[in-house]
């Protein structure tokens, strides 16, 4: 099969999240499978909630142990149950997360990217697997968690990063896409989060989104080549299917 001009990839924020989530548990059962697992979640906000949720519900899971620098609010959100318990712990002090992190067959950060290389050093002193949801990019297009590749491959554990929804679902879409297709000339990706309500809801980390993704410059890839375009350009009216035409932009 060809594809003419461009592969429009285009989903409501509903699902792409349950696809993410589906995604997510795949890796983590069939990937960084070990009988009975205890994993560690560094975080308690709205990401991190819907995670625990799913993992509770797990045969493969038994123990999950939720990290957060406010026990309060996270008892509003992390589900009721024998498997799953709080600790107060601060994710920019290493010594906090190991000492919550020591057994367990696997970390994930889902908190906020400043916090990748504090866990991802922890998760190699004790031997766990790792998981993060997006990069921080302090130079706007490198990964920092590449800095760890070779250390991860020596002691043979597992290093899954940028697994949220874009990055994390778009780039498999796309992947599945070269994998269906001769040849691709374009993907442009439009992501759409429709909210009907009075009041505006942060489906993730509002200190990323108003400070990073709304202020820094939008990483593109182009010819080849990556490309670093001013957030809020390129405007287009994109018709998507079964909700309508509605603006994108890139962020």
């Amino acid at each position: 099969m060809h594809i003419g001009n461009s592969l429009v990839i285009c989903r409501s924020l509903k699902c792409f999240v349950t696809y993410s989530l589906k995604i997510k548990k795949w890796y983590i059962i069939n990937i960084l499978k070990r009988v009975l697992m205890k994993i560690l979640v560094v975080g308690t906000g709205a990401v991190a909630s819907v995670l625990v949720k799913f993992l509770s519900k797990d045969k493969e899971v038994k123990k999950i142990v939720c990290g957060t620098n406010d026990l309060v609010r996270a008892k509003e959100f992390i589900p009721k149950m024998s498997k799953v318990s709080l600790v107060k712990l601060d994710a920019s002090i290493i010594k906090q997360i190991e000492k919550n992190a020591k057994g367990m067959d696997l970390i994930i950060n889902a908190s906020l990217p400043y916090f990748n290389e504090n866990i991802m050093k922890v998760a190699l002193n004790v031997g766990a697997n790792y998981q993060d949801l997006c990069s921080e990019l302090k130079d706007l297009k490198t990964p920092e968690q590449l800095k760890y590749h070779q250390k991860f491959t020596r002691t043979n554990l597992k290093a899954l990063i940028n697994t949220g929804i874009a990055p994390g679902i778009t780039n498999l879409l796309a992947g599945m896409a070269n994998d269906i297709f001769d040849k691709i000339d374009e993907i442009h990706i439009r992501l759409l989060e429709e909210q009907k309500t009075s009041e505006f809801i942060f489906t993730w980390s509002p200190e990323i989104a108003l400070n990073v993704e709304f202020t820094q410059p939008a990483l593109s890839f182009q010819n080849r080549k990556f490309k670093l375009v001013a957030p809020f350009s390129g405007v287009e009216n994109y018709d998507f299917p079964k909700i309508g035409n509605k603006y994108v932009f890139n962020l």
